[in-house]
């Protein structure tokens, strides 16, 4: 907080009958400051009267959220994590092979991930962009994933002089019927 905490900050009065006596530095150990916390707490934080269980310990950083390193989100991710499972680190849930081999349904990229995941919304600038169902089809761009993800873990392009043989050849044979 880098101040004492006011009743602004907890939106009631916290009185001697939750803490046993008034708030002083010797019932916090010291004031919290800006870093434990990382931004003021807001209401959406408290919500509730903070009971003993809450100020009797050191609030960790556990408890808040911390800045999501690179070995969580900002490294690249390889070919070998498309083709396994995808860590929960990742995605917040495992991903199995199953929904690689078909469409990933857009409530899964689309929409954000919850806060209790990370602690903040996990909003496009970490993947790069929205996936969307049009995308599974072709390479997925460096400017999604970090690397480009291998024709052979999606499944071949077919090329569109592939599909117009096809056509010729299916349409040879009905005719010939």
């Amino acid at each position: 907080m880098g101040t004492d905490i006011d009743k602004s900050v907890m939106d009631t009065d916290i009185d001697e009958s939750l803490m046993g006596n008034d708030i002083d530095e010797s019932v916090m150990g010291t004031d919290i400051d800006e870093s434990v916390i990382g931004t003021d707490i807001d209401e959406s934080v408290m919500g509730t009267d903070i009971d003993e269980s809450v100020m009797g310990t050191d609030i960790d950083e556990s408890v808040m959220g911390t800045d999501i390193d690179e070995s969580e989100m900002s490294t690249d991710i390889d070919e070998s994590a498309i083709d396994t499972d995808i860590d929960e680190l990742v995605m917040g849930t495992d991903i199995d092979k199953s929904v690689m081999g078909t469409d990933i349904d857009e409530s899964v990229i689309d929409t954000d991930i919850d806060g209790s995941v990370k602690g903040t919304d996990i909003d496009e600038s970490v993947m790069g962009t929205d996936i969307d169902k049009s995308m599974m089809g072709t390479d997925i761009d460096e400017s999604v994933m970090g690397t480009d993800i291998d024709e052979s873990v999606m499944g071949t392009d077919i090329d569109e002089s592939v599909i117009f043989l096809i056509t010729i050849i299916s349409n040879y044979f009905c005719s010939q019927l």
